[in-house]
């Protein structure tokens, strides 16, 4: 028995566990094995996965190891090999390659007590798989931005202002620093260093 999932631009049926995708004029963009996972949910591209790792990991986004874009003709415009994608906007891919916090030390000593407490809080945290070298792909699979550090919302802030840049030529973009830790509490880098010791923990104490 077939099972059919429609969204927006893209249809995908399901047979014996496995799936095939189309787009809404009938072409095949995804053979039966070719991928592990797919989501439909922008109008424009298609999430997909390969490389499962071992069903422990229970949400979707550490169960897979590759993770990519496709277009509407099953084209890849972010290749599959990024260990966490995002879709903003509709058109926009923030594509992530984690750096584990322990390759970012690479054995180095913790000299302060501000590198201890940061170095703790992301290794007894998620932000350990949130952390790395991010691109903002367009839906034409150009990088219009590379190399940022730091996390998903990093990225995310990049693109914002990327977007205002694009409206304006008076956008600063560099006044505000979220790399070191990833907006904890919404707070800036500089403001967690200054009022916080450089401990993000201790931005709960706030009302």
């Amino acid at each position: 028995m077939i099972k059919l999932n429609y969204f927006c631009s893209f249809i995908k049926a399901y047979k014996n566990d496995k799936f095939e995708v189309f787009n809404n004029l009938g072409k095949k963009i995804i053979e039966i094995g070719q991928y592990e996972y797919a989501e439909l949910g922008n109008r424009y591209l298609v999430v997909v996965a390969k490389g499962k790792k071992n069903a422990a990991y229970s949400t979707t986004r550490n169960l897979y190891t590759n993770w990519g874009v496709l277009d509407f003709n099953g084209e890849e415009v972010a290749y599959c090999g990024y260990s966490a994608v995002s879709i903003e906007m509709g058109e926009y891919i923030l594509a992530c390659q984690t750096i584990p916090i322990d390759d970012i030390y690479n054995g180095r000593e913790l000299e302060d007590e501000d590198d201890r407490n940061y170095y703790n809080w992301v290794k007894n945290s998620e932000n350990n798989y949130n952390f790395g070298l991010w691109e903002i792909i367009n839906k034409e699979g150009d990088i219009i931005i590379d190399d940022i550090e730091g996390s998903e919302e990093d990225a995310r802030m990049a693109l914002d202002c990327y977007l205002k840049k694009s409206e304006s030529d008076d956008t600063e973009c560099d006044d505000i620093s979220y790399s070191k830790y990833g907006g904890y509490n919404s707070w800036d880098d500089e403001a967690i260093n200054e009022a916080f010791e450089g401990n993000p923990e201790l931005t709960w104490n706030v009302d």
